[in-house]
Formats: C-alpha cells, structure tokens, sequence
C-alpha cells in the first residue's frame, strides 16, 4: 500500500513543477483540483498536531489569508471589488500553504527529488530551445525572447531557478548549479539575478573572505574592460553592438534618462482614481498600448505607472488605509508585492504578512531555504513573487519536508 501512496504523491508533485500553466475553467487550473485533494489531509494531520514544529508560521500565514478574505467582504460590500474575484485572489495563498501536505508525504516516502530536479533542468533548457527557435510557442503573453519554458513568465522561472541554484548549491552539485544559474541568465530577470547575486557574494564573503576578494577584484576588471570597451567602440564610431548581453542592456535602459524623466512626470501627474473600473482604464488597452510606444524602460514606466495611482488611492481613505481596498482590486499584476500587500490589505495586512514572513524566515534557518526565501524578499520589491504559483509551491513543499524532519514523527496512519 505504501507503494501506491508513494506514487500517488510523486505523481502529484511531477505534474506539478513540469506543467505548463493552462486554465481549465475561468482562472482554475487542474493543479488546483490537486491541492483541493490534499486538503482533508491537511485537515486531519493538522488535528493530530503533526505540525508541532513550524505551527507558528502556519498560524500567521492562515490568519493572513483570514485578514484577506475579511478584507474581500468589507470591500465587495461597499462595490469596491467583486466578492467571487477577491475570494478566488484570497484563496490562492491558502492553496499554496496546503502544498506542505505534499513535501511532508515526498519526506516519508523518501522520494528522490534530487532526481526530479535534474530531469527539470534538461527539460527546461529542451523547451526554451525550442521556444527561441520558434519550434514551440510558449503557453504566455510573454515574447520567447526571454525565457519561459513551462511558467507563465520569465519572472516565474528566474525565481525556480533561484531555488533549483540554492538546492544544489547546498548538494554541492555544481553541474547543475551551474546549469540552474544559466537559466536564470536566460529568463533576464533583472531584481531577482541581482539578488541571487548578492546572496552568493554574501555566503563567499561569510565562508570563503579570500575567495570572495578574488572573485571581486576579477569582477571588476571585467566590468572596467567592458566599459572601455564600449568606449573605444564609440570612439570609432562603431555604434553596433549587438552582441552585448540582453540583461546588461535592460539594466542599462533603467537608468536611461528617458526611464527617470517619464517616471518623474508619472509621479507628478498621477493621482488617485475612484473605482477599480477607473484604475483599469488608464493602465491597460489603449493607455497601457501608449506606454509600450513610450521611450525608456518599458517593465519600470508600466510598474510605477500603476503605482502612482494605486498609492493614492489606498491612502485616499482611512478604511482602505487601514485593511486594504481588497484582493483583486489591482488586477493580476501589480509589478511589486509589497505594493500590492498594501493594496490589497492595507497597512494591517502588509504587516500581519511581514510578521509571518520573518517567522518562516526564523523556521528555516539552517537550511538552503534561507537563502531562497531572501531572494525572494529582494524580487518581491518589483515583482508579485508571492503569488507565482511554482515559486511559492517549491517554497511550501520544502517547508513541509523541514516539518517533517524536524518532527521525526511516527503517524500510525500514513
């Protein structure tokens, strides 16, 4: 029988981290029908206080979800957002919670996801191949420019990659902490390649001082070299240099000064709008149309486009100050999770979430998870990183594999 147990919970796993993201019904997807399975389970581990180590993270993270959801009634009561969208936003973050289920059945049954982890990589790499090739188009809004592979964005798998480089970082597997680091290169997400980076700088620095001054003095040759280079280029008037990364170019564009000038006078002009229809209006079709036309960084000049308003019209009120103006009211991308946090349930919320957040921080301290759960602090500055389904199903399945090796426990029916 264990056998079929172990398989069952693999299964649900595989499908999960190697599926693409295809809605079935409205913005439901199978993998929501997965963890709908796992939730009795929850239930009843729960009640057998299986989760003595770790509770207090699981208590805040479900008082969290509690807040948002009290939040969606208040706000759909006074025509704010819909009461069926902000429950759905709401649930989400209890869906993923539930994935710890699964990491703490893929701990007892001593699954070998070592294994499943290197057969992703290979099949990363073979679908952004393909995609870049036009063999395969990707299921996503997303140009095949920056790589994709089975997420929804580039956002998305920078963040599996910084998970899948801190796993084997900890492994000491360095053909595939390497080959994790490579794809990350691939997605050009800048904040979270950014913040991966200081993370390792951070660890050579703290275990390894001489190698870190090394490694730091190459670095900055390499950077002065690249720079004088593209000087002498200039000097030359030899004004193509397309072979200069792409990454290094998207930072490039965020300090360009058309990026600063349109963001000054977004910041300036912007003010606050008076319905979730409104807000919509000037930030998507035709107004989100001009802004791609605009000269600049397009992903910055969109994010705080959208920032600029949503602020103001959080503070607009003490209420909305207060708990929020409701998950959903935002839409699907808000380019900032602690923007949207503050959005959606206000300064109650952001904090609630932060208090929980530096809990599981504390929980998982010796483990690689740290290190991941820091990166995912620094991308969530600009990205809606805690609601991307595979980054944070990784994060909940490995906290449930800690749970459990920390409980060392003998459930009688498992």
């Amino acid at each position: 029988m264990n056998g079929y147990y172990r398989f069952f919970f693999t299964a649900i796993f595989v499908y999960c981290l190697f599926s693409f993201k295809i809605n079935l019904i409205g913005e439901i997807r199978f993998d929501d029908f997965l963890a709908a399975s796992l939730l009795p389970i929850f239930i009843a581990m729960n009640k057998k206080w299986v989760f003595i180590k770790g509770t207090n993270s699981i208590i805040l993270f479900v008082s969290f979800v509690v807040f948002s959801v009290l939040s969606t009634l208040y706000n759909s009561s006074i025509g704010r957002i819909d009461l069926v969208q902000g429950l759905l936003f709401s649930i989400r973050n209890l869906e993923y919670i539930i994935f710890i289920v699964l990491g703490f059945f893929l701990a007892h049954y001593q699954v070998k996801i070592d294994l499943i982890f290197k057969v992703y990589i290979f099949y990363a790499l073979i679908l952004i191949s393909a995609q870049s090739l036009e063999l395969l188009n990707p299921v996503s809004k997303f140009s095949p420019d920056r790589a994709i592979a089975n997420t929804g964005g580039p956002w998305e798998l920078a963040a599996v990659s910084a998970f899948l480089i801190f796993y084997f970082l900890e492994k000491k597997e360095w053909i595939y902490f390497f080959l994790a680091g490579f794809i990350l290169i691939l997605t050009e997400s800048r904040i979270t390649n950014l913040s991966v980076l200081l993370v390792l700088l951070f660890i050579l620095l703290r275990y390894q001082p001489l190698k870190f001054i090394i490694g730091s003095v190459v670095s900055l040759v390499l950077i002065l070299g690249y720079q004088f280079s593209n000087m002498l280029i200039e000097k030359n008037d030899l004004s193509n240099i397309e072979a200069q990364p792409s990454i290094i170019t998207r930072v490039e564009q965020v300090f360009s000064s058309e990026t600063l000038s349109n963001i000054s006078n977004l910041t300036v002009t912007s003010q606050a709008v008076k319905s979730q229809d409104e807000y919509f209006a000037l930030t998507y079709g035709d107004e989100l149309n001009s802004m791609l036309q605009e000269e600049g960084d397009v992903s910055a000049l969109i994010r705080f486009s959208r920032w600029s308003i949503l602020i103001p019209t959080t503070l607009d009120n003490f209420d909305s100050s207060l708990i929020g103006l409701g998950p959903s009211f935002a839409g699907k991308a808000v380019d900032g999770n602690y923007t949207r946090l503050f959005i959606e349930t206000g300064v109650m919320g952001l904090v609630l979430y932060l208090v929980f957040f530096f809990s599981l921080l504390k929980f998982v301290k010796y483990s690689f998870l740290r290190n991941y759960l820091i990166v995912l602090a620094l991308t969530a500055i600009f990205i809606d990183i805690f609601t991307t389904y595979k980054a944070m199903m990784l994060l909940w399945v490995f906290v449930g594999i800690l749970i459990y090796k920390k409980n060392i426990l003998k459930v009688k029916w498992i």
